[in-house]
């Protein structure tokens, strides 16, 4: 199954910052929907590749990119707007 990564931006005080999260989907599409199914919840804890174990409250994140990492250009993803 390809794998996404899905970077969660979020507000830290003053500052953000990006928390990334490596999912299995079959599409950018489902992927998507995976990062849509987090944000439901109060928060959702996860193994960032850089950060270790992550615990992220969904009212903290600005927005979301999806990346097909394989898809050998940085501009092929999806981008959620948190309103």
């Amino acid at each position: 199954m390809p794998e996404y990564k899905v970077y969660y931006w979020v507000q830290q005080g003053d500052r953000g910052r990006a928390v990334c999260q490596s999912v299995s989907a079959e599409s950018i599409d489902d992927a998507t929907r995976q990062a849509q199914q987090n944000l439901t919840q109060h928060s959702f804890v996860f193994d960032s590749d850089q950060d270790g174990r992550v615990i992220v409250v969904s009212a903290h994140v600005q927005f979301v990119e999806v990346e097909d990492i394989h898809a050998g250009s940085n501009d092929t993803g999806t981008i959620l707007h948190i309103a």
